[in-house]
């Protein structure tokens, strides 16, 4: 799926179906949204029948959601690798040896790179390769 450049903000603004309108200019339809309290032009396209506005603006607001349900899970693997990072730097402070806590470091987060190991035991990488 294509992420598109609005702020979380606005995109969740954007799944509220309050925030859209399709009016009648006079000669044709015209599709707004509402972001920042002020109706705004959302689609450049103008149509003389308002069902192909309506169509697409349930197919954007079906897209829009499905992104802003996919940043949310992104934030929560985010807050998983925080933990995860907590519990690194709390083996890095404990009394094991070094070579204990490469492993147990390893083992907690095994998609790091031993860069990120040595950043966080304040070793080098070459002393993490010396003990994996």
């Amino acid at each position: 799926m294509h992420r598109t450049s609005w702020s979380d903000t606005d995109l969740e603004k954007l799944t509220n179906r309050e925030n859209h309108r399709i009016i009648f200019n006079g000669i044709e339809y015209v599709w707004e949204h509402r972001l920042k309290n002020k109706w705004e032009l959302h689609s450049i396209f103008l149509y003389k029948d308002y069902k192909i506005l309506y169509s697409n603006l349930q197919f954007w607001l079906h897209n829009w959601r499905k992104e802003l349900d996919k940043r949310r899970e992104k934030g929560c693997d985010l807050l998983e690798n925080l933990k995860q990072t907590d519990k690194a730097v709390k083996i890095a402070n404990s009394p094991y040896t070094t070579k204990k806590k490469v492993q147990l470091i390893n083992k907690l987060m095994p998609n790091e790179s031993p860069q990120y190991i040595a950043d966080i035991l304040q070793i080098t990488r070459q002393a993490v390769y010396k003990h994996l």
